[in-house]
């Protein structure tokens, strides 16, 4: 794989070699350590196999609730519940790296910080002051059952959440397992002349690697 990085008004080619085993680990580390732990709970007549799931899902469980009689065949209700880490931002990077996407190097350089999603919190607020709002008369017993156990699986989550960390601090770990080897220097000037002339440029890329060297160089080129 190569990678292409721009400075001043060169085009640097390095080849690029991924510690993939290492990669693996961090990732791993990044999700249970950062990962957002969800809840997931829903009805199904398949019973999965706890053992097909991986690392991330833990205090699984089924429970058969009913039985449907189908009069040829009979279907089996179970009540799945289990909880899942989620992907970050860092380890969704990670896995694009390791399947190829070189692209995202630019990205765990400069790491992109974002924001706690409250759109939840703050619909659920805004539920609360709607419902506080209406006369007593008006208010729907049935809707404040709803809100009552929205809240009570929005507080649920912040509580099963409330030790994740950040993964920046992962960012420098995975850099440390990409080994950059320079390969050779282009000036944009003559890339851009021998655009213009539609030639090809054999001197700076092997045919093995045009598609991945004209996807770095699109954003040098007006």
């Amino acid at each position: 794989m190569y990678y292409i990085t721009k400075e001043n008004d060169q085009l640097i080619k390095h080849e690029i070699n991924l510690d993939e085993e290492k990669l693996k680990e961090i990732m791993k580390m990044v999700i249970l350590e950062c990962g957002e732990l969800k809840h997931i709970k829903y009805e199904s007549t398949i019973e999965p196999n706890y053992y097909n799931f991986d690392y991330r899902v833990i205090n699984y469980s089924s429970v058969k609730l009913k039985e449907i009689d189908h009069f040829e065949y009979i279907d089996n209700i179970y009540l799945i519940e289990y909880d899942e880490y989620q992907d970050t931002r860092l380890s969704i990077l990670i896995r694009k790296l390791l399947s190829g996407d070189i692209k995202v190097i630019d990205e765990l350089k400069n790491p992109v910080v974002l924001k706690k999603d409250d759109t939840l919190k703050k619909s659920l607020q805004d539920k609360i002051k709607s419902i506080l709002a209406k006369d007593i008369e008006d208010i729907n017993l049935y809707e404040i059952d709803n809100l009552k156990e929205e809240i009570k699986n929005y507080q649920q989550h912040e509580k099963m959440n409330k030790d994740r960390k950040s993964d920046l601090k992962y960012y420098e770990q995975v850099l440390k397992c990409i080994k950059e080897t320079y390969v050779n220097v282009l000036d944009i000037k003559v890339l851009e002349s021998w655009v213009k002339q539609n030639n090809l440029i054999k001197e700076f890329y092997s045919d093995t690697d045009k598609l991945t060297f004209k996807e770095n160089v699109k954003k040098y080129i007006k």
